[in-house]
C-alpha cells in the first residue's frame, strides 16, 4: 500500500467501513494511515477528535476541534 496523499479519502472510506461494521481495531489502523498523510481531512480529524474525547484525551481533541474550525467548511 503505497501512502500518498491522493489515497487519503480510500484510507478514510475503509475506516469508516470498519467503524460502522463495529470493527474498532480495524477502523483505527485504517484511520492511523489516513491521519498520517496530513491533518486537512475533516472526516479523519472528526474520527480522532471522538475518540480522544471518549478517552478522556481533552487537550488532544481541543487541539483537533480547532484545527476543524480552521479549515472554513462551507
Amino acid at each position: 500500500l503505497k501512502l500518498e496523499p491522493s489515497n487519503q479519502p480510500a484510507l478514510r472510506l475503509m475506516g469508516e467501513i470498519h467503524r460502522r461494521r463495529g470493527n474498532e481495531p480495524a477502523a483505527a489502523r485504517w484511520f492511523v494511515l489516513a491521519a498520517q498523510l496530513g491533518w486537512r481531512d475533516p472526516v479523519t480529524q472528526l474520527y480522532w477528535y471522538e475518540r480522544e474525547l471518549a478517552l478522556g484525551v481533552y487537550h488532544a481533541s481541543s487541539q483537533r476541534i480547532e484545527a476543524l474550525l480552521r479549515l472554513g467548511w462551507d
